[in-house]
């Protein structure tokens, strides 16, 4: 299984500093990383769009432009799983933290035994939500967990997949058995 990872920092010395560590954590663990980075909260948007499918999201609060308490609250309303850690400089925002459900809020600098155990924490919590349906749309590729899903629909050869949000795709009812 590769575990997917965004970093996003508009710092490039912390970008590199967490993907170090990450790196370092996945060896030990014998995991497979799948790492991308942004250095702003529009990069992030532009290219993962609203629906966001990583495993772990390791985001920065004070960056210019969008801060990160605002990405997460943009990614919540499609994406109630991921999981989200704060890295940050400033301790102001931890409150604002628990309105999008953070895992973990770390203060900067990381400090390298914590964050592992956060990246610990984190994995659990992808394992135990693990059971998804993956849909490829026009534009993107979804997964939908199974705990979310309510029922699907077919008509001819298209099925709606009815969950938090409702996916109308072009594909045989077979295919998703």
């Amino acid at each position: 299984m590769t575990y997917q990872i965004i970093i996003t920092d508009d710092q490039a010395a912390d970008i590199q500093l967490l993907r170090s560590l990450t790196e370092q954590w996945a060896a030990k663990r014998k995991i497979t990383p799948e790492i991308v980075s942004y250095s702003s909260a529009e990069e992030f948007l532009f290219y993962c769009g609203k629906y966001v499918t990583c495993d772990l999201l390791l985001l920065d609060i004070e960056m210019s432009g969008m801060d990160g308490v605002t990405l997460a609250k943009s990614i919540r309303q499609n994406n109630k799983n991921v999981n989200i850690v704060f890295i940050t400089g400033y301790s102001d925002y931890i409150s604002e933290g628990y309105e999008v459900s953070a895992l973990h809020y770390l203060m900067k600098p990381v400090d390298h035994e914590k964050f592992f155990c956060t990246l610990d924490r984190a994995y659990e919590n992808t394992l135990r939500y693990m059971q998804y349906l993956t849909l490829v749309l026009s534009d993107s590729t979804v997964r939908v967990p199974f705990s979310e899903i309510r029922y699907l629909e077919v008509r001819q050869n298209y099925v709606t997949v009815y969950a938090d949000i409702n996916y109308t795709i072009k594909q045989p009812l077979g295919e998703f058995e």
